[in-house]
């Protein structure tokens, strides 16, 4: 191949790799979101249950 269709073939490539990076990373930052979300209910509930608890 010439080295102007491989440029092309290595530049889609990367724009894919890239693709998949971003993907990914959106992918990741919603379970992180979820995550923080069941963290902050389990501690609500963990607070109910203490102050259910003392009384």
């Amino acid at each position: 191949m010439s080295p102007a269709i491989d440029s092309i073939i290595n530049l889609r490539a990367i724009d894919q790799e890239d693709l998949k990076k971003s993907v990914t990373n959106v992918l990741l930052e919603a379970i992180l979101t979820k995550l923080e979300e069941i963290g902050r209910t389990l501690n609500q509930v963990l607070a109910a249950f203490q102050e259910k608890k003392e009384k």
